[in-house]
């Protein structure tokens, strides 16, 4: 009786392994056969600025970026194919910028030194357009990155101290150059040395390095679950938080790649990036429940368009890139077809 009792027990335990290991190979299989699709629409060239760069886009669809024509360079928004420019410089070049859900938005822009001894100048544009420039009392430039729904900006000025910005008052951060805040006030950035670049979070006051396997880790976005997604040694690269609250990396390129990087994540997790082949054709990618895909194997084989570069998603899975549209240089916003 003794030795059919364990060969019951056993058998039971085989099958209640059996049974589990089945449902995760079905749900595996699951999240693979789910079946993503686009529809891309170009974000126009306007009269004033050609050409246009991207840098971000919302959660209610409106994008930013900024253009440059003749000696002028602008700043604008752009959601359903209206624009909007929030700013227009002359002798001033306009080189990023960023935007929160409440339109709210910040840009950076560099003065040729022979008409000031400014480097970077940087600026806040509130929901309602009006301007007002980001200035550290120690510093007379810096560059902008990243804002949050809050209000609170990052960057970092001339000397490479990382700040918090709001309203006219600065927090430092240390030497570190930030590139993204997210709502909770943790901030992705990156320490640059002169032999190894160190990937690392800023939260309540301490700078937390992410674990590599490399020598140059850079991170580039950070989500409100505190993902953090960038690169290492040029391979695209997501650190999430283990169970016990400690970060752990995640390789998300395993292909043959030359070089790769993950440039934006949203709430649920989805990432988009760029990879670089050895042959020098580039895609914009996106990394789905673990599936690593290219999204142009996403989109209409007959819709005239290649895309080279995804630069951000928001938490609805609208995906903002850059490419080419009937063989010339184009910018994509690409919606998820229901």
């Amino acid at each position: 009786m003794v030795s059919k009792f364990f060969f019951n027990r056993k058998t039971l335990l085989l099958a209640t392994f059996g049974l589990i290991a089945a449902i995760n190979f079905s749900l595996v299989n699951r999240s693979k056969r789910i079946e993503l699709r686009y529809e891309p629409f170009l974000i126009q060239e306007f009269a004033e600025a050609n050409p246009v760069y991207i840098s971000k886009i919302n959660n209610s669809g409106t994008v930013v970026g900024y253009g440059l024509a003749n000696q002028s360079s602008y700043v604008f928004h752009w959601k359903n194919g209206n624009t909007r420019i929030l700013s227009s410089k002359n002798n001033e070049w306009f080189h990023s910028s960023s935007i929160n859900n409440y339109n709210a938005s910040i840009a950076s822009l560099s003065i040729p030194s022979h008409t000031s001894t400014d480097k970077n100048k940087s600026v806040y544009f509130s929901p309602d357009g009006k301007e007002q420039e980001i200035l550290p009392n120690t510093s007379r430039s810096c560059t902008v990155s990243d804002i949050n729904d809050s209000g609170n900006v990052v960057g970092s000025d001339e000397e490479g101290i990382g700040f918090i910005w709001k309203d006219g008052n600065f927090q430092s951060l240390g030497y570190l150059e930030p590139t993204a805040i997210n709502a909770h006030n943790i901030v992705a950035a990156t320490f640059y040395d002169k032999y190894e670049d160190i990937a690392l979070v800023w939260d309540s006051g301490e700078a937390i390095p992410l674990p590599t396997t490399g020598i140059r880790s850079v991170a580039l976005d950070i989500n409100e679950s505190g993902e953090v997604v960038g690169y290492v040694d040029g391979k695209a690269i997501k650190w999430q938080l283990s169970f016990w609250g400690k970060y752990q990396q995640k390789i998300l390129d395993r292909t043959d790649s030359r070089i790769s990087r993950a440039n934006g994540i949203n709430k649920q997790g989805q990432i988009v990036g760029t990879v670089q082949e050895r042959s020098g054709h580039s895609y914009g990618f996106l990394w789905h429940r673990g599936n690593f895909v290219d999204l142009n194997s996403l989109i209409p084989t007959d819709s005239g368009c290649e895309l080279m570069a995804a630069i951000d998603i928001n938490d609805k899975g609208e995906i903002i890139g850059v490419g080419t549209y009937d063989g010339k240089r184009a910018n994509f916003l690409l919606k998820p077809v229901q």
